[in-house]
C-alpha cells in the first residue's frame, strides 16, 4: 500500500513539474501571420479615440509586439528600363535604399469595424502614388481585394483567419512607374535552427485592369532570397511555397509585396505559417 502510494505521489509531482517547465524541450513550436498579427493604432481615427483598438482586442486578438514586425522597404525594383533587381539575391542592393522602415502605430493606422479592417500605412507623399498597407481584413469585401469573389485567385472566407493584408505603393500609374515601395512583413528567429516557412500569396483584383501586375520575394536577413522575385498578374494563380531555412537566433524571414515596374500594383493576400523542425 506504501509503495502504491509512493508511486502515485511520484506520478502526481512528475506531472506538476511538467506544466511548470512547459512542453518538453524539442517540441515544435509554430508562427502564424494571421493569428499572432498584433496591431496598436491607438491614436484618433475618424474622430474616435480608441474605438479602434477596443474593437481589435474584442476578436480577442494581440495588440504588443512579438516576432512579427511590419513596415516598408525599397528594394523591389526599379524603372522598366533599370535591370535592377530582375532577381533580389539580397536585402538591399544599393546602399540608397532603405532597407525596411517599421510602421508607426500611433500616428498611421486604419480602423474600419463594419469589415473589420485593421491595417498600418504609409503614404508616399513625395510621389503621390497611394500608399503601402499592411493589416488584417475580416472579409474580402470589394472586386479589388484578395478572394472578393470567389474566382480566379479567390480563396479567402469569411470570416478570414489565414490571410494578412498587404499593399505595396503603386508606381506612376502612367507605364512609367516603379516598384517603389513595398510592403514588409518580418519575423525573427527567437533561437538558432532549422525552420519550415510554408505558406501562399494570394493576389488580389479583377483581372481586367492593364499593368497591375505584382512582385513577390521572401527575403533572408543574412542577404539571400529564400524566395526570388516573382511578378504574379491581377486576379493571378496562387503561388504557393514551402522552404526549409536554417536560421540563427535573431535572424530575420522578410515578406515583400512590390508592384511590378510599369505597374500600379494592388493587394496580396499573404498565407504563412513558420514552424520548427
Amino acid at each position: 500500500m506504501i509503495k502504491t502510494t509512493r508511486w502515485i505521489y511520484g506520478v502526481f509531482v512528475f506531472g506538476v513539474l511538467s506544466l511548470i517547465q512547459g512542453p518538453a524541450e524539442g517540441a515544435p513550436k509554430s508562427w502564424d501571420v494571421v493569428k499572432d498579427f498584433w496591431w496598436s493604432g491607438v491614436g484618433e481615427i475618424d474622430g474616435k479615440q480608441q474605438e479602434s483598438l477596443l474593437a481589435w482586442k474584442g476578436l480577442a486578438r494581440p495588440s504588443k509586439p512579438n516576432e512579427w514586425s511590419y513596415g516598408t522597404i525599397n528594394c523591389t525594383g526599379g524603372s522598366p528600363d533599370d535591370p535592377y533587381p530582375k532577381q533580389i539575391d539580397g536585402i538591399c542592393a544599393k546602399a540608397d535604399r532603405e532597407p525596411f522602415v517599421q510602421f508607426t502605430p500611433f500616428k498611421e493606422s486604419v480602423f474600419n469595424a463594419s469589415i473589420p479592417l485593421f491595417t498600418y500605412v504609409e503614404q508616399d507623399k513625395e510621389k503621390k502614388t497611394g500608399r503601402a498597407e499592411v493589416g488584417y481584413f475580416g472579409k474580402p469585401w470589394f472586386t479589388l481585394a484578395p478572394g472578393f469573389d470567389g474566382a480566379g485567385a479567390g480563396k479567402v472566407k469569411d470570416p478570414n483567419d489565414e490571410y494578412l493584408w498587404m499593399k505595396p505603393v503603386r508606381g506612376g500609374g502612367d507605364g512609367t512607374g516603379i516598384d517603389g515601395t513595398a510592403a514588409a512583413v518580418k519575423w525573427k528567429a527567437p533561437e538558432s535552427g532549422t525552420y519550415r516557412v510554408v505558406g501562399e500569396w494570394v493576389p488580389g483584383g479583377d483581372g481586367q485592369t492593364p499593368n497591375n501586375a505584382m512582385s513577390l520575394a521572401i527575403l533572408s536577413s543574412k542577404g539571400k532570397a529564400l524566395m526570388p522575385r516573382t511578378v504574379v498578374d491581377d486576379d493571378g494563380p496562387v503561388q504557393p511555397f514551402d522552404l526549409e531555412v536554417k536560421m540563427d537566433k535573431g535572424q530575420e524571414v522578410i515578406f515583400v509585396v512590390g508592384s511590378d515596374g510599369s505597374a500600379r500594383g494592388n493587394v496580396v493576400g499573404l498565407k504563412a505559417r513558420i514552424e520548427t523542425k
